[in-house]
């Protein structure tokens, strides 16, 4: 995780500035991290272990616009720059 940040808490990312890349398979949130990772321009994911949700997206950008809450036990969390 030392390279993802938590985006919002109890929030989903639903904006036009990031796109819906793919539900990964359920797992835990390291698992869900990892898989974004290996996945081309991958930089955000949805994760709920409640609702066991891993979703993928690549965001153009990192606003706090970018997160509706409302999404009770839900962590979007986002990577951090490497440069």
């Amino acid at each position: 995780l030392s390279n993802w940040t938590v985006a919002a808490s109890d929030a989903a990312i639903i904006d036009a500035q990031c796109r819906f890349l793919k539900n990964a398979p359920y797992s835990d949130v390291n698992a869900c991290l990892n898989t974004c990772e290996t996945i081309s321009g991958c930089n955000a994911v949805v994760y709920s272990d409640a609702q066991k949700i891993c979703n993928l997206n690549r965001c153009n950008t990192f606003s706090p616009s970018i997160t509706k809450n409302g999404y009770q036990g839900y962590i979007s969390l986002t990577k951090k720059s490497t440069g």
